[in-house]
C-alpha cells in the first residue's frame, strides 16, 4: 500500500483469496454449512502481503458478509447497487501512470475493502454478472466465479457438483425402480 497525498494505491485482491475470505468468514456460508461454531480458517496474507492475522476477525466477517451480498443479490441491478455501495465507501477511483498502466486508488475507507471491491469490479468487467453467484448445491451457499469461456458454472466446487450428480442419479434410479414396480 502506497500513500499518494490524500489517496492510497490499492492492491487488487486475488480472486481465489477473495473466495476464501467470503466462503470461510461469511456468516451465511458458515451457517448453512453447519460451520458457524467451527474455528475460522487461516487465510494467507492478503493484498500487498497484508498480514490478515492483524485484522480483527469482526472486520473480516463484516467484509465477507458485505461481499457475499453482492454475489447473492437476486438480479444484476441489485448486484450493481451493492457493489457500487462498496466502491463508494472505499472511494475507489482509477489512475493511469505515464506508461499507460492502470491502477486503483482509494480516497477513504479500508484498503482491504477497496482491494476486494476492485477485484469484484474487474471480474465483472472481464466476465460479466452472469459468471458470479452462489452455489446451487444443497446445504451450500458458497460464492463462485466462473472464469471459463462458457461461464456455465453453478457450483462452488467439484465436491458440490459431484454431490448434485449423485443425488440426480439416485433420484433417476428411484424413479426407474418405481416405474418397474408400478407395471
Amino acid at each position: 500500500m502506497v500513500t499518494l497525498g490524500r489517496v492510497v494505491k490499492v492492491e487488487v485482491v486475488a480472486l481465489p483469496w477473495l473466495m476464501q475470505l467470503v466462503n470461510g468468514y461469511g456468516s451465511e456460508p458458515r451457517m448453512v454449512a453447519g460451520e458457524d461454531r467451527d474455528p475460522y480458517p487461516t487465510l494467507p496474507n492478503g493484498p500487498g502481503n497484508v498480514d490478515v492475522t492483524t485484522v480483527p476477525r469482526s472486520v473480516l466477517i463484516s467484509l465477507a458478509d458485505r461481499l457475499w451480498s453482492v454475489f447473492a443479490a437476486s438480479d444484476h441491478a441489485e448486484r450493481a447497487a451493492r457493489l457500487n455501495e462498496l466502491l463508494g465507501e472505499a472511494g475507489l477511483a482509477p489512475r493511469i501512470d505515464e506508461h499507460g498502466a492502470p491502477s486503483w486508488v482509494a480516497s477513504r475507507g479500508d484498503p482491504l475493502l477497496a482491494g476486494c471491491a476492485a477485484a469484484v469490479l474487474e471480474a465483472v468487467r472481464e466476465h460479466g454478472w452472469a459468471r458470479l453467484g452462489i452455489c446451487a448445491g444443497d446445504a451450500c451457499v458458497d460464492v463462485y466465479l466462473a472464469p471459463s469461456a462458457r461461464g456455465q458454472r453453478r457450483y462452488c466446487s467439484s465436491t458440490c457438483l459431484n454431490r448434485a450428480r449423485v443425488r440426480a442419479y439416485r433420484s433417476r434410479q428411484r424413479a426407474s425402480n418405481q416405474q418397474c414396480v408400478d407395471r
